[in-house]
């Protein structure tokens, strides 16, 4: 019986073991890559899809407010007084320059006296002035008076002359405050509201009347603050009467308030009513639809965001093999039921706008009702 040096007997068995590793390892991986090989892919998921398109973005908003006048405004006598008579009240039409009041002219009446007769007086010394100075120059063309006296005829004759100028003023002043114990109307149009009374006394320039004029309605609204963004004067408005609810008309954007209510924080958008039917009253409520430029964005559903620690995010579907990939975007503003997307997507991108909440990063798609 042969026997091999225990050396060789160890190294052989080395090798052996060796080559068994080998064999096993081996047979291990393939068997591995079977079964990777015959594991079944995930099938595609049905979603909803939309295309990303950049364009210019319309939104249309819903606002509520007053039919107000074009044009009002508060009257008062120029004096004040007491007042004797006040002939209209609110809700009443007036026409212009229509008396509409007046307060006691008695002290308004002796100031036109004493004004008249003080120039009269004025007059008969301009009078007696004016002969002396021509007697004057008479003399001095003869001789026989002086430079001095002359000079001194002249300036009394100039003084009076502008005394009685100062005296014609103070007897237009005064008519003028006596025309103004009567208040007129400045305007044809109606009596939004009366703030006194007869025998009440009144300061000067107090407010006695709110007149609007005829000249045309507003529908005024209160807005948001973000309607500064967009320019909206000249765009056409939808208005509905609240009170009528089938009375329809329209009216265009004709003021905005650049300046915030600090009340409420909103800004005041002033709409001219076309045409406004002789029904509207002053104060009604209205309603006014408006459609304006958003900007230019992806304007997409609501429903392709979803939330992440970054921020909001939608899943894009990409084309060749129809699998989703979660992409960070930029809002630039939230409309009713849609989104305005102004960073992140590209233009024709598919994007998933129902059925993300199964997706995962490589997830197939495909086009279909989500689950």
């Amino acid at each position: 019986m042969c026997r091999y040096p225990r050396t060789i007997a160890r190294g052989l068995a080395a090798v052996t073991a060796g080559i068994l590793s080998a064999a096993l390892a081996a047979a291990a991986a393939a068997a591995q890559d079977t079964a990777q090989g015959d594991a079944p892919k995930a099938a595609p998921l049905p979603v909803t899809l939309v295309q990303a398109k950049f364009a210019s973005v319309i939104s249309r908003a819903s606002l509520t407010g007053d039919i107000e006048p074009r044009e009002s405004t508060q009257i008062a006598f120029r004096d004040g007084g007491r007042i004797l008579s006040l002939e209209v009240t609110a809700g009443d039409h007036v026409i212009k320059s229509q008396e509409l009041g007046q307060v006691d002219a008695t002290q308004a009446l002796e100031r036109l006296r004493e004004a008249e007769a003080e120039g009269e007086a004025i007059l008969a010394d301009l009078e007696r002035a004016k002969q002396d100075f021509d007697r004057q120059v008479a003399l001095f063309d003869r001789g026989v008076t002086t430079r001095v006296l002359l000079d001194e005829a002249s300036e009394a004759l100039q003084t009076l002359q502008a005394r009685l100028k100062q005296a014609d003023a103070q007897i237009s002043q005064s008519k003028a405050a006596l025309d103004e114990t009567v208040l007129r109307a400045p305007f044809d149009g109606s009596v939004m509201e009366r703030m006194a009374e007869p025998g009440q006394i009144v300061g000067p320039a107090t407010p006695v009347f709110e007149l609007a004029a005829d000249d045309g309605l507003d529908a005024v609204f209160a807005v948001p603050d973000t309607f500064l963004a967009h320019p909206i004067e000249g765009t056409e408005v939808e208005l509905r009467m609240l009170d009528q609810p089938d009375l329809m008309m329209t009216g265009t954007v004709r003021e905005v308030s650049p300046m915030l209510d600090p009340r409420n924080g909103s800004i005041t958008v002033r709409v001219s009513v076309n045409n406004p039917d002789p029904s509207v009253r002053l104060g009604a409520p209205v309603a006014g639809a408006i459609g304006y430029s958003a900007g230019a964005a992806f304007a997409l559903p609501w429903t392709v965001l979803t939330a992440t620690a970054k921020g909001p995010a939608v899943w894009v579907v990409n084309r060749p093999d129809m699998t989703a990939h979660l992409r960070q975007v930029t809002i630039s503003r939230h409309l009713t039921g849609r989104v305005l997307i102004s960073e992140g997507l590209e233009e024709g991108e598919l994007v998933v706008a129902d059925g993300s909440h199964q997706l995962y990063p490589g997830r197939p798609v495909r086009e279909g009702k989500a689950e």
